[in-house]
């Protein structure tokens, strides 16, 4: 017991020397408590992260020099990159899948092995009754069938079988909630069929729901025309728009949404990390690499809590 007491026991020397090392400490406490106030913290962008960010903005002074038809083209697509590729490659006419030759296919600007597997199970007696029958084809993904069916003709004697027209269902002029519709609700549109339906569905879950009619251009198979006529039949509940948290969401679930791309995702995610949250939407545009046009669209999907 006698030698643990000596490890407590000081001396006035020990003693004086214990003081002058704590103050020492509360100085150090306190010049690190009060050093951001009289200290401005310069903060280190990684090397790559500015590669990243100048190409990015090369990019955009590209598009914007060009007029920016190419910005516009690619406003919405940035999450489905193959349906983009696809969009570019084909180039679609009215055709029935029982007829085509080889030449027709690759008319059409489908691959060599995309016709080989096609020729392949026609020429084993296999044929289309139906556009879903020319869906299943292995070789044709699901963004090239989106982008072909609207053309696909095939004639009623294509098979014994001759499945029953769906009944039509006659559309009462009530509204119809464009955020709240399901694919049979959005059908009792006129000028609205089984594929369009599914479309704008598919869309609107993947954008948060729609807040303006003019949004319906974004899906592929809506032009001027079809707009106009569907929109008297339309009502848009903009409180049931699924916001993102910019204070919260990675990079993973930023990209998620159609009108976000990589690069201003990245740079949401770099500068939240060194700088914090955001404490006001417009900061998005003082702080990162988002521009006006794409702000004001994306603004409707956004919120800080």
């Amino acid at each position: 017991m006698a030698n643990w007491k000596d490890l407590f026991d000081f001396n006035k020397r020990e003693r004086n020397g214990s003081l002058v090392l704590l103050f020492i400490l509360f100085l150090i406490i306190l010049s690190y408590l009060l050093m951001p106030f009289f200290v401005k913290k310069e903060y280190v962008v990684s090397e790559k992260a500015k590669l990243e960010m100048e190409n990015f903005v090369k990019k955009y002074r590209t598009l914007n020099d060009s007029g920016g038809s190419a910005l516009n083209s690619y406003a919405v697509n940035f999450n489905r990159v193959d349906y983009s590729v696809s969009k570019q490659a084909l180039t679609p006419f009215e055709f029935n899948p029982n007829k085509m030759s080889e030449n027709d296919w690759k008319r059409l600007g489908l691959s060599d092995w995309q016709v080989k597997s096609i020729q392949k199970y026609t020429q084993k007696g296999g044929t289309f009754r139906t556009n879903e029958d020319f869906r299943k084809m292995y070789a044709i993904s699901d963004d090239d069938f989106d982008i072909l069916e609207p053309y696909i003709v095939i004639p009623a004697d294509s098979s014994k079988f001759v499945a029953a027209k769906p009944q039509k269902v006659e559309f009462r002029h009530e509204p119809i909630d464009l955020n709240k519709a399901d694919t049979f609700d959005l059908r009792k549109i006129p000028g609205i069929g089984v594929a369009l339906s599914r479309r704008i569905f598919n869309y609107r879950e993947r954008l948060g729901g729609f807040y303006d009619a003019s949004q319906l251009f974004e899906v592929y198979g809506m032009d001027s025309a079809r707009v106009e006529k569907v929109t008297p039949y339309l009502s848009i509940n903009d409180s049931e728009i699924r916001k993102i948290n910019i204070n919260k969401a990675d990079v993973k679930e930023l990209l998620k949404h159609p009108y976000i791309d990589y690069y201003i995702a990245k740079s949401i995610d770099v500068h939240r990390q060194q700088f914090g949250r955001f404490n006001r939407l417009e900061e998005l545009k003082e702080a990162t690499l988002m521009y006006d046009e794409l702000f004001n669209k994306l603004k409707p999907y956004l919120s800080l809590e």
